[in-house]
């Protein structure tokens, strides 16, 4: 939708900025959206087409189809279904229907859906986006996905064909999973996924996906590290950050191994929000392994393992090159003091806590 300027004679200064819709917007990402859209319509122009604002679905809103034939069709870049606000009920069969109705409104438009899910609509999604024709614009795609809801029919052989477009993708499952195939089925299709961000229990087989940059991952429980490795070892040579953790403090890996982390060649930034469920050692993040790192936050450091490093000479053990390092909890003085020594290029973005 092309953007009309505003009938203005005022050619100078700060009048001029808000009647070009460059400037405008940039303006505009530091303002609530939905107060901005009242003051006119050309600023309301500028802010649909930056596709900030979110469109809910709600089964409950029976108006849908007659408030979807008059909305403007910059409102649907970013849409979410689940059906109350404040939760994430799973979409209804209803809230398939209305998105229908929006597809045929701004189909192109699409860029991002957030889709609260069960298994059956989780099949009944990955069967709508079989159709590459279907959301073919689409780049961000949300699931969460639990057990309320109709019961599941099981797996398909589903053949969701390319898309191109489709680079970021957030799972949440919050149910031991048994879609396995439909959620591998869906990420296979992302020939060109570049962010991938996991919540649960489910790690997928990434072998037909190799250029990650950005990868984070959150256990639920009974989560495998031997998987977890080896999805690190597929993305070793693309990814530029990466983050683990567990959502519960108690949670342990279920197979009694222990974290992998490969060669990581463009590796810049490394995030361990708990060392006691991913224990790493610091050789890992050597010069020789890690020679892109430049930012590594640690969270329930081994003070012992802290020490042995210093006393080994951090220089030969972890890449001086850091220039931010953050440890939770707090450290002893002695051994911050002995490690800010290891960091000779950091600058005052180097950060240790200390007791």
């Amino acid at each position: 939708m092309s953007l009309v300027q505003p009938k203005d004679n005022i050619t100078e200064g700060p009048h001029m900025a808000v009647t070009l819709p460059e400037i405008l917007g940039k303006i505009l990402t530091y303002l609530p959206l939905k107060e901005v859209r009242s003051v006119c319509h050309f600023w309301n122009d500028v802010a649909l087409s930056q596709g900030r604002l979110r469109l809910r679905i709600r089964t409950k809103y029976g108006q849908f189809p007659a408030f979807c034939s008059e909305m403007n069709p910059n409102l649907g870049r970013s849409i979410t279904l689940w059906s109350y606000p404040g939760g994430c009920y799973p979409a209804e069969r209803l809230d398939f229907e209305n998105l229908s109705h929006l597809r045929n409104k701004c189909e192109d438009l699409i860029h991002e859906m957030h889709i609260s899910l069960t298994e059956q609509s989780l099949l009944e999604l990955c069967q709508l986006l079989e159709n590459p024709a279907n959301f073919r614009n689409l780049k961000y795609l949300h699931l969460i996905i639990s057990d309320k809801g109709f019961a599941s029919r099981g797996t398909m052989n589903l053949q969701i064909l390319p898309r191109i477009k489709l680079t970021s993708i957030k799972v949440h499952t919050m149910i031991e999973n048994k879609t396995q195939d439909n959620l591998q089925n869906l990420l296979n299709s992302a020939l060109n996924l570049e962010r991938l961000k996991l919540q649960g229990n489910w790690l997928p087989n990434m072998a037909m996906t190799r250029n990650l940059t950005f990868f984070k991952f959150l256990g639920r429980a009974d989560f495998s590290l031997t998987e977890l490795s080896e999805i690190l070892k597929h993305v070793a040579n693309s990814i530029k950050i990466l983050q683990i953790g567990n959502i519960f403090s108690w949670n342990r890996a279920n197979d009694g191994s222990r974290l992998q982390l490969p060669v990581m060649q463009n590796l810049r930034k490394f995030i361990n929000l708990n060392s006691y469920v991913f224990p790493c050692q610091m050789v890992n993040f050597s010069a020789q392994r890690m020679p892109q790192l430049r930012s590594l936050e640690l969270r329930h450091p081994i003070e012992k393992g802290l020490g042995d490093m210093i006393r080994r000479g951090g220089d030969t053990l972890i890449n001086s090159g850091v220039t931010s390092v953050t440890l939770h909890p707090p450290i002893s003085l002695d051994v911050a003091a002995n490690l800010r020594s290891q960091f000779p290029n950091h600058t005052n973005h180097c950060y240790l806590e200390v007791l």
